[in-house]
């Protein structure tokens, strides 16, 4: 008989390994893991800051000395303008930013960056030294560096659209449209893109462009506004006043503190023969500041400020106030800015317009003098205090300020635009007649000085001009009730 053999079911055959083929596998991994190792210190990853390219490092002097200071017990910093232009000449760069009395952090950051762009011109280097520029106002010396930046990184999108952008503010349309339409080719998930292609395009004439364009806007951000107004615009020239209605609707559901939709709300309802309803939208645009500016809602013009080290975050609240009439709040945050920048002239200014609306107007004044006795005459202060001025009745002074404001730059539009009010309410009308018209000349875009030019010419007794006037002010603003009852008037006078 032969015996079977016992088996354990539960056993599972393992395979034989024999003990030298163990150790001799470990023995050529570990010498595997030792040539990598050493590979590693010897030939480190690099990353994409450090990716080599064909920008070599270049030897240039260094930049001019940052001067610190206090003033007031605020810790201030400055680079000599004269010295920091010839330096970016030497080095080859445009003219850079005017950085006197500011933050530390935003002097010394700019300098930094003009000094990085200088050694290695990268596109990355010269798009933040332009980035820089922008958020400190200096727009040719931005787009300048940016326009290098964007030949250098031909596939990268910020700086096209940059560039693009500071066209549109600029009123460039071709440029813009030229480098917006550049920066579409490359990321067509930007919203504001779409916003500001469309402007540029409606401003051009090409209304079946600026239509898709506001129409892919909406498509990506639905909760904006730019989308929305520019559809209705492009609905009233077209005499489609019901599909204007609705855009501008569906706007006041998203923000009932615009003066662009109040404005052009009332316009349509006016168009419509809903004239009370006209008049009620048209009374909130008096408390109202102009509309969201397309720079405050763009995510890469706010990067901008973090860039440069501004205070992003005072200022970022002070742009959603500007839609309000919290005057006080404004001050709070604007004195708080200066005490950051001493220097900010723009800001100086801003904060005693805001003084002249509180009332205060004594520390409006006060404020003036003293920028002027730190920073020297400016055309900005002198119109600053035009405007303060004529806001009490103060006509002869309001012309002499703005008279000032004009001699050091005949054409600053607000300066003329002063001046030609404070002759007006002086009876001089042929002057006054000169400023506003030179005033409209240099920008269009302020229909109230359409407004003031007809009541100069009808201040002179000449009817017939001042009868086209308010009618080509007619065919721009159909709508309005006040000029249809001026023109009326002059119809009835001989």
């Amino acid at each position: 008989m032969s015996r079977k053999r016992k088996t354990n079911k539960k056993q599972k055959p393992t395979a034989r390994v024999d003990s030298g083929s163990r150790f001799g596998w470990l023995n050529v991994l570990l010498l595997l893991i030792i040539i990598v190792g050493v590979g590693v210190l010897l030939f480190p990853p690099t990353t994409a800051e450090e990716t080599p390219t064909s920008v070599v490092t270049q030897d240039v002097p260094a930049p001019p000395k940052i001067q610190l200071m206090s003033m007031d017990g605020v810790e201030v910093a400055s680079v000599d303008p004269a010295a920091f232009d010839a330096w970016c000449k030497e080095v080859g760069l445009p003219s850079p930013p005017v950085v006197v009395h500011l933050d530390p952090i935003i002097v010394r950051r700019c300098v930094e960056a003009f000094h990085k762009a200088a050694e290695k011109p990268t596109a990355a280097n010269l798009g933040r030294a332009g980035q820089i520029s922008e958020s400190l106002e200096a727009h040719d010396t931005a787009a300048a560096l940016l326009r290098r930046a964007a030949d250098l990184d031909e596939d990268a999108f910020r700086w096209p659209y940059l560039v693009g952008s500071i066209a549109q503010s600029k009123g460039e349309l071709d440029q813009a449209n030229k480098w917006l339409t550049r920066a579409k080719s490359l990321n067509t998930n930007h919203a504001m893109l779409f916003a500001r292609l469309g402007q540029v395009r409606l401003d051009n004439g090409d209304l079946p462009a600026a239509k898709a364009s506001f129409e892919e806007y909406n498509r990506l951000d639905p909760k904006g506004v730019f989308g929305h107004v520019g559809l209705a615009r492009i609905a009233l020239l077209e005499n489609q006043t019901q599909a204007a209605l609705r855009h501008l609707q569906r706007a006041m559901r998203i923000t009932t503190q615009d003066f662009q939709v109040h404005y052009m709300l009332g316009e349509t309802l006016a168009r419509l023969g809903r004239r009370e309803e006209a008049a009620r939208y048209f009374k909130a645009c008096e408390s109202l500041p102009s509309g969201a500016r397309f720079d405050a809602a763009d995510a890469l013009f706010r990067e901008m400020d973090e860039i440069s080290g501004s205070i992003e975050v005072i200022v970022a609240e002070l742009r959603r106030i500007q839609q309000s009439s919290q005057y006080e709040r404004m001050a709070e945050l604007i004195e708080t800015i200066i005490q950051r920048r001493p220097g900010d002239m723009v800001m100086i200014c801003n904060l005693a317009d805001v003084y002249r609306k509180l009332g205060r107007v004594e520390d409006a004044h006060r404020l003036l003098d003293g920028a002027e006795r730190d920073y020297g005459i400016l055309p900005r202060i002198h119109r600053t205090r035009a405007t303060i001025f004529l806001a009490e009745h103060e006509y002869q002074r309001a012309a002499d300020e703005s008279a000032r404001a004009i001699e050091q730059d005949p054409n600053d539009a607000r300066a003329l635009d002063m001046r030609g009010r404070a002759l007006m309410l002086l009876g001089q009308f042929p002057e006054a007649e000169d400023a506003m018209r030179r005033s409209i000349e240099l920008d269009s875009s302020d229909i109230t000085r359409y407004y003031l030019l007809c009541d100069i010419i009808l201040g002179q007794k000449r009817i017939d001009e001042a009868r086209e006037c308010v009618q080509d002010l007619l065919r721009k603003r159909p709508g309005d009730d006040k000029l249809r009852k001026q023109l009326e008037t002059l119809n009835r006078m001989q």
